[in-house]
């Protein structure tokens, strides 16, 4: 029996994570329709979760600070470490784009 995998787009979650960590106010842009639960792949959804916390406590969002609260919440490890958020940084070059990144990953999400 074949197991049905559900609509999902690892490299927009990526691109919209990058486009977050690269430019943190860009969150301001899709924060209507863009949650946790829209993510498919389970780290990305940590990070997003991370992220969101760090957002609602005006706090800086970067590379550094992610990485820290998701120390914090003994998650950083799970998910591949620094070098995880460090090589979700490096995904797209500009945060330009993330409103399509987004559109993308709403559109996949269940």
């Amino acid at each position: 029996m074949s197991q049905r995998i559900p609509p999902q787009s690892i490299d927009a979650e990526k691109a919209l994570l990058c486009s977050i960590l690269i430019k943190s106010d860009s969150l301001y842009e899709v924060m209507d329709y863009i949650h946790a639960d829209v993510f498919y792949e389970p780290k990305h959804k940590t990070v997003f979760e991370s992220v969101y916390e760090l957002f609602n406590e005006q706090s800086a969002i970067d590379l550094l600070t992610v990485c820290e609260k998701l120390r914090v919440k003994k998650h950083l490890d799970g998910i591949g470490g620094e070098t995880f958020v460090a090589e979700l940084s490096t995904i797209v070059p500009t945060a330009t784009n993330i409103e399509h990144y987004a559109q993308i990953v709403f559109n996949h999400a269940i």
